[in-house]
């Protein structure tokens, strides 16, 4: 055990919590004496054909491993107990109200949990974290739950690999947050936050289903240079600024429907302009939702929808955008404007502000700014384009 075990089991578990306030806390869960069977196990479990030598080496590790299930148990207990003391105080329920918290008495800590082996499940959701938050590096071999957090700082979860299913959902980032070069064997939700920093999630693998939906982004969004197995949802979500998909791989289904991009959309381009173009292998991603009409809203010309010809390609319309799409009326592109400038304005007194009354009012205001924009975006969709759509498509009716 490491330095956040030893303490928090001297500290917490046994002397009932003494909480000493500082600056960071190294919470290292570091990888339990079975850790090269749990990853000899994950890999070789996950292959689809085992030979004759495996089945032999599967049967010495299995009575291994039974022989140390015990101690394995009763340090993850420790463990998960430790984490769980941690999770309790960086939220608060005001007169017991557990549909809002806020900050708990360890959120002004500066956490981190970089290379951590978590060999049971987190639970880390409505935790509020007041300085800067680190989680790369980690390895995950149960589920992670994250939703329902604030991030008032940068957050970084890069370099990490999930083996069962994670949780990001309905989470409110203030600054910067990373999730690049990680995997994920099995499921992951974003769904329903609000990222006011820039958000990485390059260079990744989606093993499972993977949706990014019903969000707002106020600053570059880069999800290029990854791959996703399963299906992949980028709809009903706001865009600010420019969004990058290039050199990426869809083997499953893909939406976008209902979604606004006001900066440039990319599948086939990087920063600097060169063609990385992404590949859709089981069909074209869907920008225009069936059932109701939903389509894509675009606020810039200079997206570039050109992908692999080895995969399914985007129809295009005269306007150089997808098929049922359009773009921004003058209005609307204003109305946004004005708002996105407001959100700029009150994010940097926020970033800058030492005041904590100052900062909550700030905060809430944030709020208030991102629950405008969320009903806004609804008034545009559902999209009253269908007259205007081919007959294949079967949306021929006007909403």
């Amino acid at each position: 055990m490491t330095l956040a075990d030893e303490y928090l089991a001297d500290e917490i578990l046994i002397h009932g919590g003494k909480e000493h306030r500082g600056s960071t806390h190294y919470m290292i869960f570091s990888a339990p004496t079975s850790a090269p069977l749990l990853n000899w196990h994950f890999g070789t479990m996950s292959s689809r054909r085992i030979s004759p030598t495996h089945t032999a080496a599967i049967e010495r590790t299995t009575k291994s491993f039974s022989v140390h299930r015990a101690e394995l148990l009763a340090e993850a207990k420790v463990r998960q107990q430790a984490l769980q003391e941690i999770h309790r105080r960086l939220r608060h329920f005001p007169q017991g109200d557990r549909r809002n918290y806020v900050e708990g008495s360890w959120s002004g800590f500066e956490y981190d949990f970089s290379n951590s082996v978590f060999f049971y499940p987190v639970d880390m959701k409505d935790s509020w974290y007041q300085n800067s938050v680190d989680f790369s590096g980690c390895t995950y071999y149960a589920s992670a739950e994250f939703s329902g957090s604030t991030y008032e700082r940068s957050a970084y979860f890069v370099d990490s690999t999930y083996y069962d299913w994670v949780f990001f959902n309905d989470s409110t980032y203030f600054g910067d947050v990373q999730w690049s070069g990680s995997t994920y064997h099995d499921s992951a939700r974003f769904s329903w936050s609000v990222y006011y920093g820039e958000v990485s999630f390059h260079d990744s693998v989606y093993g499972g289903s993977v949706f990014f939906d019903q969000s707002l982004y106020y600053d570059e969004a880069l999800f290029y240079s990854s791959t996703y197995r399963g299906e992949t949802g980028f709809d009903g979500s706001l865009y600010r600024d420019s969004v990058f998909v290039s050199d990426s791989v869809f083997e499953g289904a893909v939406s976008l429907y209902g979604s606004v991009f006001c900066g440039a959309l990319n599948f086939g381009t990087d920063f600097f302009g060169e063609p990385y173009p992404s590949r859709f292998v089981q069909s074209a991603p869907c920008f225009v939702a069936e059932r109701d009409a939903r389509a894509t809203l675009f606020g810039s010309s200079s997206n570039d929808f050109v992908v692999e010809d080895s995969g399914y390609s985007i129809a295009l319309g005269s306007d150089s955008l997808p098929l049922g799409c359009g773009f921004l009326s003058t209005e609307q592109a204003d109305y946004l404007a004005a708002k996105f400038r407001e959100v700029y304005e009150a994010r940097t007194y926020l970033r800058d502000s030492q005041v904590p009354q100052e900062r909550r009012e700030l905060q809430e205001k944030l709020e208030g700014f991102s629950e405008e924009l969320r009903a806004f975006r609804k008034t545009l969709l559902p999209c009253r384009l269908a007259a205007k759509f081919p007959a294949w498509m079967g949306l021929s009716t006007v909403v």
